[in-house]
């Protein structure tokens, strides 16, 4: 996982082929980078966040949206397909989003200021707005029931809430929280976030701490509800990843096998969980079957500090590599079928330069 850089380096596609071996949410989509906690800030290489509702997005557009830091663009691919539909430029970009319109949101990172999130219309470059108060250190994006949108900010240690189509502060969320990383809302509408060595848990509209778990938790770095609405939780720190099941702070059971440095966290349709693992030098994606917590299979990656799926249940995979700024070019995103065989079905290269999130989109 990446806050302000890792380098890409080259990994074919036969490679990717023979290393392979033995969700509902409200119609608003989103993918972050990884978010810190405060020992990761520190750090080149860090946990990340990403989604909103109760599953991995999906959509009926099936469009690949690609934010590489390394040439700080947003690429849009065309469904079943690496053509290239369109190109953001001068972004900074750490997550993405979509509202219920199909509008694009970019969470920016900037070394000079707080960050911003950049607001696009459908299917376009161009630029709607720009959201900069209440911004600082952006890390993870979401969309509530309302249409509202949640910004956790890594740096003043916040979350800040935005109405629709407005760009000040409505509401801040302050309580219980340092380094917020990941966000995430369950299916009765309550807020979940990453914090530094726990979950926080704030009622629908509330910025007082509902509940916090802390069992098991250690550095989250990925969130992700399955259809059951089950929470899965990366933990960076001590290579786990822990499930609760709904409405619990109760570890239910303790994922360990074949995770190293959880990035991210998928589920497909059929309640499969992929675990990205951006651990240096390499890394890769192991599957388990539902319920499971032995690997089912493994795929080769390079660096994946991100993962995404479709409703189709393809595995999209970002190979960041470890190869300096001159072979940013050779960095890829790699597509799978869906499970049980998760075959190779392609490579992209045009476009991906150091890719920090995906989202699958409008």
């Amino acid at each position: 996982m990446r806050l302000i850089s890792t380098l890409p380096i080259a990994l074919c596609a036969s490679t990717m082929m023979a290393a392979c071996s033995p969700q509902p949410a409200s119609g608003l989509f989103t993918s972050e980078v990884p978010s810190a906690t405060a020992s990761q800030l520190s750090s080149s290489r860090m946990p990340a966040a990403s989604h909103l509702g109760r599953a991995r997005p999906s959509s009926t557009g099936q469009s690949l949206y690609v934010a590489s830091g390394g040439n700080n663009t947003v690429t849009v691919y065309a469904p079943n397909s690496g053509k290239v539909v369109r190109t953001i430029s001068k972004v900074s970009p750490v997550a993405l989003a979509f509202d219920a319109t199909g509008n694009l949101y970019i969470a920016n990172r900037s070394k000079s200021s707080g960050g911003s999130v950049n607001v696009y219309a459908r299917d376009s470059t161009k630029l709607l707005r720009t959201i900069s108060q209440g911004i600082d250190g952006p890390g993870s994006l979401a969309f509530d029931g309302e249409g509202n949108l949640y910004v956790s900010n890594v740096s003043s240690g916040t979350v800040t809430v935005y109405a629709p189509g407005s760009k000040t502060v409505q509401q801040t969320i302050a309580q219980g929280l340092k380094a917020p990383g990941k966000l995430q809302f369950d299916g009765d509408g309550n807020l979940y976030v990453g914090n530094e060595n726990n979950v926080k848990i704030y009622a629908p509209g509330s910025n007082k701490v509902l509940r916090t778990i802390s069992q098991g938790i250690d550095e989250p770095s990925a969130l992700r509800f399955d259809a059951p609405g089950n929470l899965y939780v990366g933990n960076w720190r001590n290579n786990t990843v822990t499930v609760y099941a709904p409405g619990s702070g109760s570890v239910l059971r303790t994922i360990s096998q074949g995770i190293r440095s959880p990035a991210d966290l998928a589920t497909d349709t059929s309640g499969n969980l992929y675990v990205a693992n951006d651990a240096m030098p390499g890394g890769n994606v192991v599957v388990y079957n539902a319920g499971g917590s032995e690997p089912s299979k493994t795929i080769a990656a390079d660096l994946p500090g991100a993962l995404a799926t479709d409703t189709s249940g393809n595995l999209y995979v970002p190979n960041a590599g470890s190869g300096g700024p001159s072979k940013g070019s050779h960095a890829s995103i790699v597509i799978f079928g869906p499970a049980p065989h998760n075959k190779f079905k392609r490579m992209i290269y045009k476009g991906v330069y150091d890719p920090w999130t995906l989202a699958i989109g409008p």
